[in-house]
């Protein structure tokens, strides 16, 4: 390598501490007009607080809840405050505060009865955390009251009655060979006793899962705590004053740079 072209580290850092005497004080002012107009952007902006309320419920699932979630949301976006708050049974006011409802799609789970159904989780932001609660509960009743939802619950509870009439139907029928096995014992060839008597347990089974299916279709408990999970999309101090002090140094380094262009455009031509 020529020695001529080799990095003068020394004559580097003069320059940098020249520029520094020249224009630092100006980069400095940046600086803290930068910082001033971060600490107002903090001070004045509105801040939006999010939680999440989740269900696992045998018909609120993604299919029937995401045209819900999306019909709120548009709602929203249109300024019908009065549907809303009609919907939810919340005030207009409390209705105005929330800026966002979307849909959280999560992984299954299993409940205690093995069966799965899919973790429904609906995040809600708005602008009063304290009144997240109330529209919790707002958004719990909306879902209660909608018309094509309580028609799908209809429809699940006739199923459920119909295969609970049917099993019991069935039930019925083993107990009777039951005790006819065990008092005739002539027609106990014919049959399988053990057989008989499992084919009794697994109708019991059955039964027992869709009594708690029934009974999950009136449940509309959140399986998490809207309050406990609140979050703030407000940014930190020192990350707002940093970002401001960089961002006027920046731009300051950017506006002497044009300067120096305008001022010699020959030099920059060549």
């Amino acid at each position: 390598m020529n020695p001529n072209e080799e990095i003068d580290l020394i004559q580097i850092a003069r320059d940098g501490v020249s520029f520094l005497r020249k224009r630092g004080l100006p980069l400095l002012l940046a600086g803290l007009v930068g910082m001033g107009i971060a600490v107002g952007y903090r001070s004045w902006r509105t801040i939006h607080y999010t939680g999440e309320v989740s269900f696992l419920h045998d018909v609120l699932t993604e299919e029937y809840i995401r045209p819900l979630t999306e019909s709120i949301q548009r709602q929203l976006n249109q300024g019908s405050y009065d549907s809303l708050s009609h919907s939810f049974g919340l005030s207009v006011e409390a209705v105005k505060s929330i800026s966002e409802v979307k849909l959280i799609i999560s992984p299954f789970e299993k409940t205690i009865s093995q069966q799965e159904r899919e973790l429904i989780a609906v995040k809600i932001q708005t602008t009063q955390p304290q009144l997240l609660p109330e529209i919790q509960t707002g958004l719990i009743r909306a879902f209660q009251n909608n018309a094509f939802l309580q028609r799908r619950l209809f429809e699940k509870r006739s199923e459920y009655d119909a295969a609970l009439t049917s099993i019991s139907r069935e039930k019925k029928l083993l107990d009777s060979l039951k005790q006819s096995l065990l008092k005739n014992q002539g027609i106990k060839p014919s049959f399988d006793p053990a057989g008989v008597f499992y084919q009794s347990v697994i109708l019991e089974r059955q039964r027992h899962q869709y009594e708690i299916k029934r009974h999950r279709l009136d449940d509309w408990s959140p399986v998490v705590s809207l309050v406990n999970n609140v979050e703030s999309d407000q940014p930190s101090w020192l990350s707002v004053l940093a970002k401001g002090f960089f961002g006027g140094v920046v731009s300051m380094l950017a506006f002497l740079q044009l300067k120096s262009l305008l001022n010699h455009p020959s030099s920059s031509k060549s």
